[in-house]
Parts: C-alpha cells; sequence; structure tokens
C-alpha cells in the first residue's frame, strides 16, 4: 500500500473515532439536561400507562401515596 491511501485510511479512522465520541457526549448531554419543554411525551404517557383512566405503572403512585400518608400521619398528630 501507499503512503498517501494509509494516511487517508488514518484520518478516516480519526474522523470516526472522533464522531463516536461526539456521539456519547451528545448523548450523555441529552440525559443529564432532561427533557425540553416542548419535547413529546414518553411511549408509556402516549400509551395510557400514566394515564389517570389508565392502569397505572408501579412507580406513578409512589409520591402521591407518599404525599397521601404524610398528610394522613400529620392529621393523625394534630391536636382536635
Amino acid at each position: 500500500m501507499s503512503d498517501s491511501l494509509l494516511n487517508i485510511f488514518k484520518f478516516g479512522l480519526l474522523a470516526l473515532l472522533y464522531l463516536f465520541f461526539a456521539r456519547v457526549l451528545w448523548a450523555v448531554w441529552s440525559e443529564v439536561r432532561g427533557p425540553r419543554p416542548g419535547a413529546a411525551a414518553p411511549a408509556s404517557a402516549r400509551n395510557g400507562v400514566n394515564h389517570p383512566h389508565g392502569q397505572p405503572g408501579p412507580a406513578a403512585d409512589v409520591p402521591v401515596n407518599r404525599a397521601r400518608r404524610h398528610r394522613a400521619a400529620s392529621a393523625d398528630r394534630s391536636p382536635a
């Protein structure tokens, strides 16, 4: 193989390596940043999993139950 062909392969490999790192950084940044305000809802919400009339997932009701228990416990402790 000639030196010019090896240099082309070398620069092509470096370009692919930089593209890979850019894609990894993009994925990490999008996970850290969180969803944008105008972004579409997750598939589970579109399928009615988290819908009030649908069948909620196991983690969907946890904060509500925790808040209800907290309110009920504080109501029991308050003087009547």
